[in-house]
């Protein structure tokens, strides 16, 4: 699993975006877009990859992906207020953002938690 992960497409509302590894949930990884609005979250239960407002729950809107694997197309949810199909992609900061750990800036491999802006 990488450390960062983007989110892309025509999405209402927007989760697009530059998501972080923040914690683990139902024993892998999640990621939090560096706002702290948006999740890419392990749903153990249902087995698949969701993009959502909060870690636990179901939460509205909210994108899936019936997969193990993190990378690929997302479903909006038929029911929720979710609208346009996500792509998440490994390690492609958008605006050509870097990051700082530990006061220095990296490139396309993170070390560490402690993300810093």
């Amino acid at each position: 699993m990488a450390d960062f992960y983007t989110v892309t497409g025509t999405l209402t509302p927007d989760a697009t975006g530059d998501y972080f590894v923040a914690g683990t949930h139902d024993g892998k990884p999640y990621y939090r877009r560096e706002d702290g609005m948006w999740f890419l979250v392990w749903q153990g239960g249902a087995s698949w990859w969701m993009i959502r407002d909060g870690i636990d729950g179901w939460n509205d809107p909210i994108w899936y992906r019936n997969s193990s694997i993190i990378i690929g197309q997302y479903h909006p949810e038929d029911e929720g207020a979710s609208i346009g199909y996500a792509t998440v992609v490994e390690g492609e900061l958008q605006n050509a953002k870097r990051p700082l750990v530990n006061g220095s800036l990296v490139g396309n491999n993170l070390v560490g938690k402690g993300l810093v802006r």
